[in-house]
Order: C-alpha cells, then structure tokens, then sequence
C-alpha cells in the first residue's frame, strides 16, 4: 500500500492558517448571531418589539468575542509577518555573501 507523505508546514504558513481558522471562525459566529437576529426580527414582524436588555448584551457580547478573536489573528499575522521578515534580512545577507564569494 503506497503511502503519501505530506510536506512539512513550516512555523511561519501554520501561524498564517491558525489565523485564517480563527477568523472564518469569528466571521461566521457573527454573522450566524446577526442572521438569528433577522430570523428573530422578520418572525415578530407583526407585533413590534424593542429589544430585551438581555438580547442586546447577548448580541454586544457576541461581537465583542468576534472583535477579541479579530485582535488575535492580526497579533498572529503581525507576528508572522516580522518573522518572515527576519527571514527574508538573513537570506539577503547570505545571497550577498555568497555573490560577493562568487565575484572573487
């Protein structure tokens, strides 16, 4: 039976799809929140009503919780993006030291 070996992911791409997971997470848990709210508005269409001060923190809390994981994947992207960085300095540095090698 073949098997099949995936590549290895370096620190740096696994940073970036955490980052990626955290916000289609957060993405889709407010927009499944507004959605309910929608459902929630068009069901009481006939008799208007003014939100309970528990649905509003409810939906305050909701997107407070998206807001905090939206934070912590631009830190991650930050983050990531000053090790790529870091990398890319190093690697022009051996480029040019091995140029400056080769013209010698």
């Amino acid at each position: 039976m073949p098997r099949f070996r995936t590549p290895p992911i370096s620190p740096v791409q696994r940073s970036a799809n955490v980052a990626r997971m955290q916000e289609s997470a957060a993405g889709a848990s407010a927009a499944a929140a507004v959605q309910q709210q929608i459902r929630d508005r068009n069901d009481c269409e006939t008799v208007p009503r003014r939100l309970s001060t528990k649905e509003i923190v409810t939906v305050l809390g909701i997107v407070a919780g998206a807001a905090t994981e939206t934070k912590t994947s631009a830190e991650t992207v930050l983050n990531t993006s000053a090790v790529v960085e870091a990398a890319a300095t190093e690697l022009r540095a051996e480029v040019e030291d091995f140029l400056r090698k080769v013209a010698a």
